[in-house]
């Protein structure tokens, strides 16, 4: 018989062990399909949270709130609503940084007319420092300014162009009254035009991106920003939204590694239990198959054909364990992100690290089992 048909054989003996006493499959199986459960629900719900998480955390730690609006007017937020946001003691100085035009074309006045595309920001002294950008040459940014723009220096560099300098943008020309540079998260602003409000409003028009940074405390981001949106739409016809930018720190991995860990470790305790009772399942059924067993070896049976079908018998129902308890995780897990509006993440190696270890578990749990199947005689079996 080759070595693929005997396979077969044993294959069909173990599903009909185990088809032919059910409830003793159960018991077989559920330590297996609870372990297996554990694991893809604890790594299913750790992935699945860890935006919410990290959302969290942002708004604990930022210190800069961004608000953005679809539908402000042309003269900006009001001076006397910022005022108000501004002198809550847990506030600090707010400025706009608005990405009006996300792709911008622009060039060197008498020059080339090879045109460079950068993003145009609209920006006030205020949202620059609050970006962090710093002046490297030329006059400092001013809100009212008009025919001027400024540069950040990598800018600057592809136009070939410096202070003093004249570009053209959408045919209109503006003097380049200073360069700036910016680092880190608003490191765009190296590369963008920077202009004022009204030369923005009056020769480009409707902003794309408008957005309002608000100096905070760390730990009052959300406050300050439902706040900010209250105080400066109340009558909510600008579409404001919180948009604070994410941060970068390792606390929420540290978290979501953390929950991932814990999940790990209480599928490897149900794991070890579904591992003793599968070892003691499987000892009892080689107890009551002694007849059975013995019959077997008096056919020609050699006591390692009959200890790998208690194996197999072991690592067939750690597969249908293993998979049943994976999907039951999965529609458990698919049901509570439904409940709680997210979206699930599966990440298809933790399922399969998870089924594998369960059979791993259901086989290692056959292996005494299967010895002592294989030490039945049919001297035994005629005694019983």
């Amino acid at each position: 018989m080759s070595l693929r048909s005997e396979s077969l054989l044993l294959l069909a003996d173990a599903h009909a062990s185990l088809t032919a006493k059910p409830m003793r499959s159960v018991a077989l199986m559920a330590g297996i399909l609870l372990g297996v459960a554990t694991v893809v629900s604890a790594v299913l719900l750790a992935d699945t949270q860890q935006t919410k998480v990290d959302r969290a955390f942002d708004q604990q730690r930022a210190d800069v709130v961004v608000i953005t609006g679809e539908a402000v007017p042309a003269r900006g937020f009001s001076a006397a609503a910022i005022r108000q946001v501004t002198a809550l003691p847990v506030a600090g100085p707010a400025g706009e940084l608005s990405i009006w035009q996300d792709h911008q074309q622009f060039r060197r006045a008498g020059g080339p007319r090879e045109e460079v595309v950068a993003p145009l920001v609209v920006a006030d002294p205020a949202g620059l420092r609050l970006a962090g950008a710093a002046l490297s040459e030329g006059d400092p940014f001013r809100a009212d300014a008009t025919g001027e723009v400024w540069l950040g220096s990598s800018a600057a560099q592809r136009a070939g162009v410096t202070v003093g300098d004249v570009v053209v943008v959408q045919r209109h020309r503006f003097e380049v009254a200073g360069l700036l540079s910016a680092h880190g998260r608003y490191a765009y602003v190296d590369s963008s035009v920077l202009m004022s409000r009204p030369d923005a409003t009056g020769v480009l028009g409707e902003g794309e991106n408008v957005r309002l940074l608000i100096d905070v405390r760390p730990g009052s981001a959300a406050a300050v920003a439902d706040f900010a949106r209250a105080v400066l739409d109340p009558g909510q016809t600008m579409f404001l939204a919180n948009a604070t930018p994410p941060d970068s720190a390792e606390l929420p991995k540290q978290v979501g590694e953390q929950l991932r860990t814990l999940g790990l470790g209480l599928g490897l305790v149900v794991g070890i239990v579904g591992l003793i009772g599968v070892a003691n399942t499987l000892a009892m059924t080689v107890a009551h198959r002694v007849r059975e067993l013995g019959l077997r070896s008096a056919l020609g049976w050699s006591r390692r054909r009959l200890a790998t079908l208690i194996l197999t018998e072991s690592a067939v129902a750690g597969v249908q364990a293993s998979v049943v308890g994976a999907a039951v995780a999965v529609a458990g897990v698919g049901g509570w992100c439904l409940v709680q509006d997210l979206t699930l993440i599966i990440d298809p190696r933790w399922l399969l690290a998870a089924i594998g270890g369960g059979v791993a578990a259901s086989v290692i749990g056959g292996i005494l089992p299967a010895l002592q199947a294989g030490s039945i005689s049919p001297m035994a079996a005629m005694r019983s």
